[in-house]
């Protein structure tokens, strides 16, 4: 498995981009904060290699799952450990529930 891939988050307010990097390929996807958390707009499976052929990052077609997981996994293990959930046209990251779990994934993961 290829783990050279980079997902940073960059704040603007209340919203942001998340930032998909592997190799020379790079991907920023919008997200905005939500009561619980914070929601991140992707694109449907279905429309993926279309994306990727207009941002021109060929590299990545036909690596959906691999790709939007990695997304939620880094946005996730940002976010001081909360969880994620991927829809068809978002991936929603909620906050962690407890203290304890957030200083945990920050610190000790």
């Amino acid at each position: 498995m290829n783990n050279d891939f980079n997902v940073s988050l960059r704040n603007e307010g209340p919203a942001g981009w998340v930032e998909y990097q592997e190799e020379a390929s790079k991907l920023s996807f919008p997200w905005e904060r939500t009561e619980c958390g914070f929601s991140i707009d992707i694109p449907m499976k279905d429309e993926w290699d279309a994306h990727c052929e207009t941002h021109s990052v060929a590299l990545l077609k036909g690596k959906y799952e691999t790709v939007i997981r990695r997304i939620a996994e880094g946005a996730a293990r940002a976010y001081w450990g909360g969880s994620y959930h991927i829809g068809r046209r978002s991936i929603d990251v909620l906050r962690p529930r407890t203290l304890f779990s957030a200083i945990k994934a920050k610190f000790l993961n």
